[in-house]
């Protein structure tokens, strides 16, 4: 019974970080690699149904009669929800549980699949918009969601999970460029975005197989877990942590915690690394197949294939990145140094699209860069997250960084729109990365609180100078 299922519980000793190393669990049975597999297809939809608009901007432009500018509002309004959403979903799934929250957040996202896809058919960009939005509320929150469902469950394979499932969303982006082209020319804008909805719309079968899957992994490594309780979704006598079963365990976040990030130098200038990082990669789904398009004269469908390159880079070099970083790059200096060089190479590919002259340089050469530097540069930055945050409160510290990721994306797209041409345009997410290094190297410093509220001030006033300056002269 659940009493039973908590006594058992309770000697199981989880770490207050889920993504800290833990010991490997003795049970390997089929129900943990099927509930990896159902949060992995989650991702993908996820991360497919997002990516939709990046893959028919002109279509979409055409075909519902709207400008650039009112596309890129498309992008903003997904991304600008996200800012605040995975607070909430992280507070919901500490009291909940993680599984329940996922189900719920799919359920909302079947709902926004619906109303996009309508738009479609009917040609209509407040029905596009709504869509979006009702997504973006959902977005940032099924991303997190697998990370405490999943790591309780694999100890030290825990590096090599992040790859793959790093590599499963990634993979949602490919099937994206691959497929929305090819479902466009048989049967147009309409059935291009019911078949990203008819993709999303399974994320809800597979949050709750997660469920499913979740309880019966807990069952076959708790002895004693019969077919009643236990899994994350026993919370009868208080264990609603951040992760499944045994999130009683945790040590619940104080409002005192507060005070402890903003002393945390260190951790304000990852968060800030962070946003920055993905200001320089987000924008570009939704941007570079245009940008092509535009600049070398190739088709719809040549300019996606070309997009798959750095997205392709990202699900094969995922996997053993992570196996590497586990294996060779254990030091957090490394790793802080690894990454300052990973976002320079972001800009280094991003000159190479905008200054290299059209003949002298194929688009697959910075592409291909691109791919790679974003595969290591993401990779490095979440290996680093269990030691950058707090482990006492990490549950609002995995909420800060998710939140903050999406601000670069939800603005950016609406500076980009206004420049004065494609390659002006790409200036912004090119400057965002070579700030995301200067920010990385700071990580390197000894800076004490004092120091550091200043330090960190005069970054991001420099930050907000760069971007203004480069969207003025955009």
């Amino acid at each position: 019974g659940a009493a039973a299922v908590s006594v058992e519980l309770s000697s199981v000793e989880l770490s207050s970080s889920f993504l800290e190393p833990r010991p490997s669990p003795r049970w390997r049975g089929s129900n943990r690699v099927l509930l990896a597999a159902s949060c992995s297809w989650c991702l993908f939809v996820n991360h497919y149904s997002r990516d939709v608009t990046g893959a028919l901007e002109r279509e979409i432009e055409t075909v519902v009669g709207i400008d650039a500018s009112k596309f890129q509002a498309l992008n903003s309004a997904y991304f600008v929800p996200n800012i605040v959403a995975p607070l909430v979903a992280g507070a919901f799934a500490q009291r909940f549980g993680a599984t329940r929250v996922l189900v719920a957040m799919q359920a909302v996202a079947a709902v926004g699949h619906l109303v996009f896809g309508l738009g479609g058919q009917m040609k209509s960009y407040g029905a596009l918009l709504a869509g979006r939005i009702i997504l973006g509320l959902t977005y940032e929150a099924i991303d997190v969601m697998p990370l405490p469902i999943l790591a309780p469950h694999f100890g030290e394979e825990w590096g090599v999970m992040v790859g793959l499932f790093n590599g499963a969303l990634r993979m949602g982006s490919v099937a994206n460029f691959a497929l929305s082209p090819w479902a466009y020319h048989f049967g147009g804008l309409s059935a291009a975005l019911w078949l990203s909805g008819l993709f999303g719309i399974s994320g809800l079968a597979a949050a709750l197989a997660t469920w499913r899957f979740d309880l019966k992994a807990w069952q076959g490594r708790l002895p004693g877990c019969g077919g009643s309780g236990g899994g994350s979704e026993n919370r009868s006598s208080g264990t609603e942590g951040v992760g499944s079963v045994g999130e009683g365990e945790l040590p619940s976040v104080q409002v005192g915690c507060c005070g402890a990030l903003q002393d945390n130098v260190q951790l304000i200038l990852y968060v800030l690394t962070g946003a920055l990082m993905y200001s320089a990669i987000v924008p570009f789904w939704f941007y570079g197949g245009a940008f092509i398009r535009d600049k070398w004269g190739y088709s719809l469908s040549a300019a996606d294939a070309l997009m798959l390159f750095p997205e392709g880079g990202m699900v094969v070099l995922s996997p053993p990145i992570g196996c590497a970083v586990d294996r060779f790059a254990s030091s957090q200096r490394v790793r802080v140094l690894a990454l300052a060089v990973s976002m320079a190479l972001v800009v280094a590919g991003f000159l190479m699209l905008v200054c290299v002259p059209t003949p002298a340089l194929p688009p697959i050469v910075p592409l291909g860069l691109l791919g790679i530097a974003w595969a290591s540069s993401n990779t490095l930055f979440w290996s680093m997250s269990s030691t950058m945050v707090p482990k006492r409160y990490y549950a609002l510290g995995a909420g800060v960084i998710g939140a903050s990721l999406n601000l670069g994306p939800s603005v950016l797209p609406v500076l980009m729109a206004r420049a004065a041409s494609k390659g002006a345009a790409l200036l912004l997410p090119c400057s965002a990365a070579g700030l995301a290094a200067a920010f990385s190297l700071l990580m390197l410093l000894p800076i004490s609180s004092a120091r550091g509220t200043a330090v960190v001030a005069a970054g991001a006033a420099t930050a907000g100078a760069a971007t203004a300056g480069c969207a003025a002269g955009a």
